[in-house]
């Protein structure tokens, strides 16, 4: 047996825990009762939950990410935690950003903020969300809406399949409506155009 103490993530109370290398139990908090760890869920798709998706280069486009495997419509692909901002100055916005390739186009920040809730807050989200690319509406594949963990409060951005996706396909999301783009659109190659 060992005993090691650990800090509830719901409350922050320290907990001593008595690990015992037959127990299978959930370490639960002594103030709040909840567990100390989330169970892990296992997943097949996501990153972080199974690993079946992929960060691909897109000639013309950059990075991409795509699936390794077939999803079904309407199944979650990822989920990813959030830092949700208030109402940010123009000038935030404006601060250019240095592309992660070796183009000489920069982007700025406001258009990295994902919009959150009734989109009257914007959010950065971590995970693959802002790899993927632009498709028009009619041709992503994903699309993604805000979530709170009830359990915690944390906040993430769901990514869901839109349609059945093959495996080996990019996952396209739809950025905004065509003429407030702030990029010229790119087809992939072989694809078609808007």
């Amino acid at each position: 047996m060992h005993v090691t103490r650990e800090i509830c993530q719901s409350c922050g109370m320290t907990t001593e825990v008595v690990i015992s290398r037959l127990s299978d139990s959930i370490s639960r908090c002594g103030a709040c009762r909840k567990p100390l760890h989330p169970p892990k869920v296992p997943s097949g798709v996501g990153a972080g939950l199974g690993g079946s998706l992929q960060l691909r280069s897109v000639p013309g486009r950059g990075l991409g990410v795509f699936s390794a495997k077939p999803i079904a419509n309407g199944t979650l692909v990822e989920r990813c935690p959030v830092f949700v901002f208030g109402r940010i100055s123009d000038d935030i916005r404006e601060i250019k950003m240095l592309p992660y390739s070796e183009s000489g186009y920069s982007i700025n920040l406001g258009h990295l903020l994902l919009p959150w809730v009734e989109d009257k807050d914007r959010a950065i989200a971590l995970g693959y969300a802002l790899l993927y690319n632009h498709e028009p509406k009619g041709r992503s594949n994903v699309r993604y809406e805000p979530y709170i963990d009830p359990e915690n409060n944390r906040r993430y951005i769901d990514f869901y399949a839109k349609r059945d996706i093959e495996a080996g396909e990019e996952l396209t999301q739809t950025y905004t409506d065509s003429n407030r783009l702030w990029f010229t659109y790119k087809p992939p190659v072989g694809g078609l155009g808007e």
